[in-house]
């Protein structure tokens, strides 16, 4: 087994190699304000009625979790002041897309970090640092192989990023990058950006497939960003928040640091734009920090209400902390339901499964792994009998995009991005779409990113589409 890959590792990523491609298979379609109103309610907790209890009073901007004093731990809930982020409304196309040119023959470059350099790589190992990326390449070639009758040719050259910011330079002077009609990686998000800026005057398009930077480039329509912003995933959460929750029942769970403070905030301001001309109270949060998730006098008790379900949202992704929080919300409800939204990540925590069937526990992800899938299970076993290994999800992932992205680029060209069509690969949500900016009425595309994302229900031993 370990000579099967170091023989890809090896062979490959120093090789040009080319296939013919005709008539790329149809992919699965998939079907496709008003001024805040915020009441100056807060709720502060009584220790003598252990009871959070209303405190009229002037709402203020920022929320936090009073520091307790000598022996006493009470956390106060105080109002969260959002305003609606303005978007602009398209009436007229962008002013900088590209015409998208069909060709009988493609030079596609892929960038990861083989690391060849690296002195643990040898004959009977490789690095750890390597291995994600033969097993990303593994997963690509494989995907390449459908191509072969499509009647276009994909000249295919893999170049090893060495993990290096000085390597990206020296690359972008290769002649393989200089006549490439698309570009998958590099990996790290400040490799990606050096690659990003050099394409953006040249007609190559580039996919960043790990990167999920928020605004990552400036007036830059050949850029695609294959995974999701976390933005993306607040849009996503907060439209099912909003249809199912009334947002005097959701309540912001912060953990107490700069950064989870300001992403807690982005979604606040996401969230409240999609409740509209309904009378609510203003958002309530906690900042909660790691030391009360031990003191046996803080509780979320009071908070969890008798057939009026509770949403908590944690914006965290800290494995500690998640698991810490959903444990003080379990032991704390009493029987009683409550809903708790949390992040991508939670979805490859091991550690938290035992409390997220009790919690309704639901995600945001454009990954979704069938298990039972066909389309999953026949990949698993030819993936086994090539490489005499099961997949990982780098190797799904490298399947995926390989398998959309060549796919559209034999099917509508150099410039496919303007018009992808939504589409489920393995376990991969494409929907494409333009970022879009208004500067004094002329529109103007940043980039492109993956919109493609469900929300997922944690039920029984893993997750799936909310119902």
């Amino acid at each position: 087994m370990r000579n099967i890959y170091f023989f890809i590792f090896c062979s490959f990523f120093l090789l040009e190699s080319c296939s013919s491609v005709k008539n790329v298979p149809q992919s699965a379609e998939f079907k496709k304000k008003e001024p805040i109103q915020n009441n100056e309610e807060t709720l502060v907790y009584n220790p003598k009625t252990n009871k959070y209890e209303k405190d009229i009073q002037k709402p203020i901007e920022e929320i936090k979790l009073s520091v307790p004093k000598k022996d006493t731990t009470v956390p106060v809930i105080e109002k969260i002041i959002t305003e609606k982020p303005d978007s602009p409304i398209i009436t007229t196309p962008p002013s900088n897309i590209r015409n998208s040119i069909k060709k009988n023959e493609y030079e596609v470059v892929m960038i990861l970090p083989f690391n060849t350099q690296d002195p643990n790589n040898n004959a009977e190992n490789i690095s750890r640092n390597s291995t994600w990326a033969v097993h990303y390449y593994s997963g690509a070639k494989l995907a390449l192989k459908q191509f072969e009758n499509s009647g276009a040719t994909i000249n295919l050259s893999i170049i090893d990023s060495k993990n290096s910011d000085e390597e990206i330079d020296k690359i972008n002077s290769r002649p393989e990058i200089l006549k490439a009609d698309l570009i998958i990686g590099p990996y790290k998000s400040n490799q990606s950006k050096k690659m990003i800026e050099f394409v953006k005057d040249k007609n190559i398009t580039i996919i960043s497939p790990y990167t999920t930077s928020a605004n990552p480039t400036k007036s830059n329509p050949n850029y695609i960003q294959a995974n999701p912003s976390i933005t993306r995933h607040f849009e996503a959460l907060s439209k099912v928040i909003s249809e199912k929750h009334s947002i005097d029942k959701v309540y912001f769970l912060t953990q107490n640091n700069d950064n989870a403070k300001s992403r807690s905030k982005n979604f606040k301001n996401i969230l409240v734009s999609n409740y509209k001309n309904e009378p609510f109270s203003a958002l309530k949060e906690l900042i909660v920090p790691d030391n009360y998730l031990t003191a046996s006098d803080f509780k979320f008790d009071s908070l969890i209400l008798l057939n009026e379900p509770i949403a908590f949202v944690i914006p965290a992704w800290d494995e500690r902390y998640v698991k810490d929080i959903l444990r003080k919300i379990e032991n704390d409800r009493n029987g009683k339901q409550v809903v708790v939204y949390g992040m991508p990540q939670w979805q490859f925590m091991d550690e938290i499964k035992s409390y997220l069937n009790n919690l309704n526990v639901r995600i945001s992800s454009n990954i979704l792994l069938k298990a039972n899938k066909s389309e999953v299970e026949s990949f698993r076993s030819n993936y086994f009998d090539t490489y005499a290994k099961m997949p990982d999800m780098d190797a799904f992932n490298g399947y995926d995009v390989t398998s959309y992205f060549l796919g559209q680029l034999i099917k509508s060209g150099t410039f496919f991005q303007k018009d992808s069509p939504v589409s489920k690969e393995l376990v991969t949500k494409f929907d494409i779409r333009p970022v879009v900016s208004d500067y004094n009425g002329i529109h103007t595309i940043e980039y492109y990113e993956n919109f493609g994302l469900e929300v997922l229900q944690f039920k029984w031993s893993g997750f799936q589409l909310v119902e």
